[in-house]
């Protein structure tokens, strides 16, 4: 089980889920200051933010390479009888993004690799309309030392400036890092955290 596939495919195979049912705080308070529309959703797991947001009329295209992952949020959609949003299976490294399609895209503890991280981010930039909005949160590189989830390699974690800049048409509209965040997201984020969390509006094409 040496490949991340496989990793998370057993992961997710579980009855629980790992990250538990309800959506994100932080896409939760962006996503009510904005009209619904279309909503982009990397790694997005057990489906638990894709339910909510389709909800809430959001038209969600969700995406990982988590066959298990699918069947949980597809799981999760039918108990809370949502069937709105799109699910497929890819490699991030490699997936191709519509252009210039999304009012929003959520990037919820989606840990990159350094060596394709910014590349991605700037797909990700791309995949936004003018004025679409970036919503992102994701353990700093100080979570290292926290038994509350996240990757144990530090190259997989996050600098706060460094992720700004990887950002070149967004205007950042909050930006914060929190060493000491409770998070209670399932078994698989809980306890004192250190995170940072995003919220941006495309302002160039």
């Amino acid at each position: 089980m040496n490949s991340p596939i496989g990793f998370w495919n057993a992961r997710y195979a579980k009855t629980r889920f790992v990250y538990g049912t309800k959506p994100n705080e932080w896409l939760v308070s962006c996503l009510a200051k904005l009209e619904s529309g279309s909503l982009l959703l990397p790694a997005e797991g057990e489906g638990r933010n894709a339910v909510y947001a389709s909800k809430f009329g959001w038209k969600v295209d969700a995406i990982d390479f988590s066959e298990s992952a699918k069947a949980k949020a597809l799981q999760l959609a039918k108990a809370e009888k949502v069937s709105l949003f799109s699910y497929e299976i890819g490699d991030l490294s490699t997936f191709v993004f519509k252009r210039e399609f999304y009012e929003a895209v959520g990037l919820v503890y989606v840990h990159i690799p350094s060596e394709w991280r910014k590349v991605f981010h700037q797909k990700i930039e791309q995949s936004l309309k003018l004025g679409g909005r970036i919503i992102l949160e994701a353990f700093d590189k100080s979570q290292l030392g926290n038994n509350s989830g996240g990757p144990k390699n530090i190259d997989q974690l996050y600098d706060l400036a460094e992720i700004m800049q990887d950002f070149e048409s967004i205007d950042w509209l909050h930006s914060e890092h929190n060493g000491s965040h409770k998070l209670k997201e399932g078994d698989g984020h809980n306890g004192n955290a250190s995170i940072i969390r995003l919220f941006g509006v495309k302002t160039d094409a």
